[in-house]
């Protein structure tokens, strides 16, 4: 009888030990953070002009390529015009119908709707072409993906219509990541 209860004595404590040390280890519950959505800048104001400038400037006439156009913030309604200017260049490519642009920071997924005409080695030329086209425009820093899958194409036209109806770009951003890892960029 002394056993049994000498018994109880150790285990009993030792088992609401490990217990406590159990539970006090645990990870804490904390609230998830909520979603931040940037705010456009306010607009400058403009400059008073008290007087005409005393010289006159005279606008240099470019000869060689446009300058590539700097990368647009990441937000709503600069990257829904970058992706309008970028489709309306993409779409001047021989044998594209109709091309989707989604901007997203240095990162372009453009989808495109060939001519039924296009077919085989033809759809990689003209996509190399695009992408050739849009680097032309937005410079080397940044990663182009294109593509003519009309699963894919799509997903960016959904994707285009929500940054345009105005829903942040990031709220697209684990859909535009799988995007990003099926159509493995051909950056140059």
């Amino acid at each position: 009888m002394y056993a049994k209860h000498r018994l109880r004595v150790l285990v009993v404590p030792l088992l609401l030990g490990l217990g406590a040390v159990m539970t006090a280890c645990g990870p804490a519950a904390r609230p998830a953070p909520a979603p931040q959505q940037a705010a456009p800048p306010p607009a400058p104001a403009p400059l008073p002009q008290t007087q005409p400038p005393a010289t006159q400037t005279v606008p240099q006439v470019q000869t060689g390529p446009a300058p590539a156009a700097p990368m647009a913030p990441n937000n709503s309604q600069a990257a829904a015009r970058q992706a309008d200017r970028l489709s309306k260049a993409a779409a001047s490519v021989a044998g594209v119908r109709k091309a989707t642009v989604v901007v997203n920071n240095h990162a372009i997924y453009v989808g495109l709707d060939l001519n039924a005409d296009v077919t085989g080695a033809q759809t990689n030329q003209v996509k190399r072409q695009v992408q050739e086209r849009i680097k032309q425009q937005v410079g080397p820093q940044a990663t182009v993906t294109v593509t003519a899958d009309a699963d894919t194409v799509r997903r960016l036209q959904q994707i285009s219509a929500g940054i345009a109806a105005g829903r942040p770009v990031s709220s697209f951003a684990d859909q535009l990541s799988e995007i990003g890892r099926r159509m493995m960029p051909n950056s140059r």
